[in-house]
């Protein structure tokens, strides 16, 4: 992983193309959104990449190079409050099932930036989404790059 980094607006340099965030302004015109002092808080937000980055990191996950199998499938696993009502949040990850069988999933959004990656266990698909604005609605557009795949592409099952 080569692209990615922590960024801090007060104490950072700009790095050779990153990105400022955008959000939408009276329906059409773009405005960037500054730096805030909540930009000092990093881990849920300020990490920039790459897809190709958020990618590796995904493999090495999911390869076992990083975490132990048994740390993986715990993380992946939904979580149960202390009356036993499960959760759908394992440790970093969201976790659904539906009819694309078990998908781990994270959106974010901060300042004018909007991220998913989704991972389809059950195609072995992983759709990683990045947005430099303050796009709304990450889980439509997700569903409509999954639909894309499912036409165009053989499923391996």
């Amino acid at each position: 992983m080569k692209n990615t980094f922590v960024y801090r607006y007060e104490k950072d340099e700009i790095k050779e193309g990153q990105l400022s965030g955008y959000r939408v302004y009276r329906r059409r015109w773009h405005a960037r959104i500054g730096g805030t002092v909540n930009d000092a808080i990093v881990g849920d937000k300020n990490v920039y990449s790459t897809t190709e980055d958020m990618m590796k990191w995904v493999q090495g996950l999911n390869s076992g190079k990083i975490i132990s199998k048994k740390t993986l499938d715990e993380m992946y696993t939904r979580g149960e409050t202390k009356y036993k009502r499960k959760v759908p949040y394992g440790f970093g990850f969201r976790i659904k099932e539906d009819d694309n069988g078990k998908v781990v999933y994270h959106n974010g959004k901060w300042n004018g930036f909007s991220t998913s990656l989704m991972q389809y266990q059950k195609e072995d698909l992983v759709v990683i989404t990045l947005e430099h604005s303050n796009y709304n609605s990450m889980k439509t557009l997700n569903q409509k790059i999954k639909k894309i795949v499912d036409q165009n592409f053989d499923s391996p099952l």
